[in-house]
């Protein structure tokens, strides 16, 4: 919402959010309508609105990181392991332990 907001602002293209801060309470009935924020624009800037809107949408799409495959999930694993098995640094014993 506040990134939509932001590239309106930018353009200079006014516009209304309908339940701004109601919409963060979520008390009483859950109605859509009333629990909703929505932006609304004059129709004179409504088709420039919407480009913004959807080149933001495509490049955020394009930017998602891909899912991680198996090997990666256990190189992960495998790293994490070896990384706390070489970390350097003085092992605590039990009587350090009990002193505390």
């Amino acid at each position: 919402m506040l990134f939509i907001k932001s590239l309106l602002d930018g353009e200079q293209i006014p516009y209304y959010v309908h339940n701004e801060h109601y919409g963060a309470l979520n008390i009483g009935p859950q109605i859509e309508l009333l629990n909703t924020r929505t932006i609304q624009v004059s129709e004179e800037f409504a088709d420039r609105a919407k480009e913004l809107i959807k080149d933001f949408i495509e490049v955020a799409e394009s930017e998602r990181p891909r899912k991680p495959t198996a090997s990666d999930k256990f190189r992960m694993i495998f790293e994490g392991f070896m990384f706390a098995w070489f970390v350097p640094g003085r092992r605590r014993k039990k009587e350090d332990c009990e002193d505390d």
